[in-house]
């Protein structure tokens, strides 16, 4: 892999896990426009880049849910997390028909179109994440493993639905990110860590890097924003961005 393609490909990784924009949209996106596919090797040592951005911007938080594993909150993410895993291992020969990205125009214009919908909902004073409102989560962040489909924003979206405040919502939604990734890149690892011996050490090293970086600014955006204008400038992006795939796909066949 070339280092500007590790670098770039790192960058954006790190970017959209945390912006409600979809990473792995826009890593299939980024690869069709440069013409490179990232190898499963890449994508799992971005991920875990991301996974330590997270782990560094909630470190308080993680150690009160270490120091209290059985009180609520580290519980209702566990059941969450547990949700998740359980329909993306039922319908996982339906989601991996959407890795392709034939579905990318329409996952891009439903994130827009939840992220828009949750900015009407009415916060409830002090409504909180509990066992119903995570189970809902859980089925909807089973269903943004669909490239497009932002993982961030749709969770962020479902707990705004439910009535959950924005900075709440942002929090669960970014904890909730740490069991998933580390879990996923572990299967990913466990199935491909031949992979490993053939890949350029400083290529892996530059997407962490990169992805780690990206990802604490994102993280730091998504707080800021959702605190002041929510998430309609990225609402706006997602449509303008589908209507393009829809002409590019209709008309221009460029990408």
């Amino acid at each position: 892999m070339d280092l500007l393609y590790s670098l770039l490909l790192g960058l954006v990784q790190g970017l959209t896990e945390f912006l409600p924009v979809s990473s792995s949209g826009h890593l299939l996106l980024v690869g069709r426009i440069i013409g490179y596919t990232p190898t499963i090797a890449f994508e799992i040592v971005a991920h875990l880049g991301t996974l330590l951005a997270v782990v560094i911007a909630y470190r308080v938080r993680i150690k009160e849910y270490v120091l209290r594993p059985l009180s609520k909150p580290p519980l209702v993410l566990i059941f969450s997390t547990a949700v998740t895993a359980v329909l993306v291992y039922v319908f996982e020969d339906t989601l991996r028909a959407t890795f392709g990205g034939t579905l990318l125009p329409y996952a891009f214009l439903l994130t827009a179109i939840l992220i828009i919908g949750s900015s009407f909902i009415r916060e409830r004073p002090g409504k909180t994440i509990g066992f119903f409102e995570g189970f809902i989560i859980g089925v909807s962040q089973a269903a943004a493993v669909v490239p497009g489909l932002s993982r961030s924003g749709t969770t962020i979206s479902t707990a705004r639905f439910l009535g959950v405040d924005r900075r709440e919502s942002a929090d669960f939604s970014f904890m909730l990110s740490i069991p998933i990734i580390v879990v996923s890149a572990a299967g990913e690892l466990f199935r491909h860590c031949d992979e490993f011996l053939t890949e350029n050490l400083l290529c892996l090293l530059i997407g962490f890097v990169a992805a780690f970086v990206s990802g604490l600014i994102a993280i730091k955006l998504v707080l800021r924003s959702i605190q002041k204008s929510g998430f309609k400038i990225f609402a706006a992006y997602l449509v303008v961005l589908s209507v393009l795939l829809f002409v590019n796909d209709m008309f221009l066949k460029w990408i």
